[in-house]
């Protein structure tokens, strides 16, 4: 009972805020995540509200947003008063229309090629876009993977304590020896020629940013990862979400014809580099910084071991 007058006051304090602030009169207001993202309903509309941490990240999607329209992009929109966002002591809140539709599921064919297509379009249509450059951030791409794979050797412990070292080691030598490949291509150049002509990613092609309506017309979302980049990066994350539900099978990825002939072999280098592994071990230790990781090392151990399929069709294809 307390959870809920607490629950109701909280939905009561935030609608006077956005009615006081934003001038929008809401009739229901529904949370999606955590505190951060809300359904929000008017008498005319349904709307996507959300809570940022970073002033300088909602400024630089307004940026791009502003440059750009398209059916494929599901760009912030103005509040009820013209204002682009409203900011709080906790925060800074942009509101997006709700698309009504269903997530995408990278193990269906269909929603696979789906989003092939709608990220291809994102890209004919994000080029020759340029936003203020202190929103942008200038650390190159690649030194996250860098800065990833050193937060993963310093959970080495964990492996340890629970016998597998040698899943660790593996992976290690892997990942060190893929990023040692990778610097024989121009990715210095990549970068340095997205910027010059206006090219942006979206940052996260999981399924769940990929709305697919009743029309079945797909629509990229929550663009809080978007950067001005090589669209190669894209590529090589969707490229690594595919292969588990292909069966790791190269000749199959090869079939979505992502990338074009030349960027190919940058492109099969970089996904052999496990970061979406790291990302997700990562992630599994700051949710459940209390429970057991047993059964997520199982799982990585079964996926590491499902993954020598593509490395041997790499060695094969690549000599």
């Amino acid at each position: 009972m307390n959870r809920k007058i607490r629950r109701d006051e909280s939905y009561y304090r935030l609608s006077s805020f956005l009615s006081q602030v934003g001038g929008i009169e809401v009739k229901a207001i529904q949370k999606i995540k955590k505190s951060t993202v809300y359904l929000v309903k008017t008498s005319n509309q349904k709307l996507i509200l959300k809570k940022h941490s970073n002033k300088g990240n909602v400024l630089k999607q307004w940026g791009f947003f502003e440059k750009v329209n398209s059916p494929f992009i599901n760009s912030f929109s103005h509040f009820p008063n013209g204002k682009l966002y409203l900011e709080e002591d906790e925060g800074v809140w942009t509101i997006a229309a709700y698309i009504i539709g269903e997530k995408l599921h990278y193990k269906n064919e269909q929603d696979r090629i789906k989003a092939v297509y709608c990220l291809k379009q994102f890209h004919k249509t994000a080029r020759n876009i340029h936003v203020n450059s202190r929103y942008l951030n200038t650390t190159p791409y690649l030194h996250r993977w860098y800065h990833r794979f050193h937060l993963f050797k310093e959970t080495k412990p964990i492996f340890e304590a629970y016998n597998y070292r040698e899943l660790y080691t593996d992976i290690v030598k892997t990942t060190t020896l893929h990023l040692k490949r990778i610097t024989q291509f121009p990715w210095q150049i990549y970068e340095e020629d997205a910027k010059h002509k206006g090219l942006w990613i979206h940052g996260d092609v999981a399924g769940h940013n990929f709305i697919n309506n009743n029309n079945q017309h797909t629509t990229l979302i929550d663009f809080d990862l978007l950067q001005n980049t090589a669209p190669l990066y894209d590529y090589i994350q969707l490229g690594q979400r595919f292969l588990p539900y292909l069966n790791w099978d190269i000749n199959k990825l090869l079939a979505y014809e992502m990338i074009a002939q030349q960027d190919q072999k940058a492109w099969l280098n970089a996904i052999c580099i496990p970061v979406d592994m790291m990302r997700e071990w990562l992630h599994f230790l700051k949710r459940n910084k209390n429970d057991n990781p047993i059964s997520e090392l199982v799982r990585m151990q079964d996926s590491w071991e499902k993954r020598q399929y593509f490395f041997n069709d790499m060695k094969i294809m690549l000599k």
